[in-house]
């Protein structure tokens, strides 16, 4: 393997455990998020995912925050001290202020010391989607890639990596806005659950519906059909709130329907499950270029 040139960074807007960053040897900036009045930040780990859910379950409010100035600040000097051109790939910077916030520190870090080499990159990826990602730009570096390569090879690739999203309740997506009022009432009488996407902005956006679980679990694997390219060279992931046996159950219909080379089961943590509650349900994989 090829002494590496670039260090490639991340934030928590991956809903990856803490053995993902350690695995690939990303150091990460906690992304922040407000159950009540208490502030916290995303650790990556099954019991503060757990402990979250209760609270949403409770009716305590939560919303998250993103990163701040001084946290960037700090984390972005950290990583400087390795003496590596960085690569930052943020979560999309429409779903969270996080990677917005990294660009403006490092411009101001830049400016302060011309010799820091920082580039940050909007993956336009969210949770596993963007895991998936960084995993590719890994291998990438790993190989060898200069800093140049590895940025074009992002701004080249990252639209191939898809996102599909379902809830079976819809008032965490009507509280962040998502869907209206109004369709999140008829939509939880009428057991409508919405099958979601990341669009090309980076933005989480109704792609269309159907009525009830099983139904909208097979349109998953209808999108997967049309878009996957290559699946015998993929690792398929799902990401789940609270809501194991369905996670297992579409991880059995992809394996039923795709000869990949494994299918891994993530959490969907306090981040992304601020949006989407406990019964979001989603999977990640590599195809055709989005075209929504």
């Amino acid at each position: 393997m090829a002494e590496n040139k670039i260090l490639v960074t991340t934030d928590s807007g991956c809903d990856m455990p803490q053995e993902f960053y350690e695995q690939y040897k990303l150091p990460r900036v906690k992304i922040s998020y407000i159950c009540g009045e208490e502030v916290m930040t995303e650790n990556g780990n099954d019991s503060e995912t757990d402990s979250f859910y209760a609270k949403l379950a409770a009716g305590i409010p939560c919303s998250t925050t993103g990163v701040n100035t001084a946290q960037a600040e700090q984390f972005l000097n950290e990583q400087l001290a390795a003496g590596l051109p960085i690569i930052h790939l943020g979560f999309s910077n429409v779903l969270s202020i996080s990677c917005s916030i990294m660009t403006n520190v490092a411009e101001q870090i830049k400016a302060a010391n011309p010799e820091a080499d920082i580039t940050v990159l909007n993956s336009y990826c969210a949770s596993s989607g963007q895991a998936k990602l960084l995993i590719d730009l890994v291998a990438l570096r790993d190989a060898g890639a200069s800093k140049e390569e590895a940025i074009a090879w992002v701004q080249e690739n990252y639209l191939k990596y898809h996102h599909f999203y379902t809830v079976s309740e819809l008032k965490s997506l009507k509280k962040s806005g998502r869907v209206k009022a109004a369709t999140a009432f008829w939509g939880d009488i009428l057991s409508i659950n919405p099958l979601m996407t990341v669009d090309v902005e980076g933005r989480l956006i109704p792609y269309k519906k159907e009525r009830g679980r099983k139904k909208v679990l097979k349109a998953m694997i209808t999108e997967m059909k049309e878009r996957i390219e290559n699946p015998e060279e993929q690792i398929i992931f799902i990401s789940h709130g609270q809501c194991f046996e369905d996670a297992e159950t579409l991880k059995a219909m992809i394996l039923d329907s795709f000869n990949v080379k494994d299918v891994i089961i993530n959490r969907n943590g306090p981040v992304f499950g601020c949006h989407t509650g406990p019964t979001v349900l989603s999977c990640y994989f590599k195809g055709k270029k989005r075209d929504f």
